[in-house]
């Protein structure tokens, strides 16, 4: 019986070893999971916080523009308005510079 109680005693070792295996790769598998899990949820609120930055980026040219905008169709307004009394006669004509070049006049 010794032969067979070494031969149990030997694959008790070799299942205990490949038990002891399996927990260690159990283990590794976890803690990479885990890992893998902390670094997506790290790159997604990277990603969050530069859309946010973005967004925010966009609002404020959004506000920028649209002063600006509202600044330069006044001014043309204006002007039109401006042209349309010189031509209409309410305003005076503005003096018109020549200059002669090559026998030719050209405005200036």
């Amino acid at each position: 019986m010794s032969s067979g109680s070494s031969a149990d005693t030997q694959i008790d070792k070799f299942i205990e070893s490949r038990r002891r295996e399996r927990e260690k790769t159990e283990a590794h598998q976890e803690r990479q999971a885990i890992w893998t899990n902390s670094v997506k949820h790290h790159a997604a609120q990277v990603q969050r916080e530069h859309l946010q930055a973005q967004c925010q980026w966009h609002r404020d040219q959004t506000d920028r523009l649209e002063g600006t905008m509202t600044r330069l169709i006044a001014d043309h307004r204006a002007k039109a308005t401006q042209i349309q009394d010189q031509l209409e006669g309410r305003e005076p004509m503005p003096e018109l510079d020549l200059m002669m070049r090559n026998g030719r006049a050209e405005i200036l």
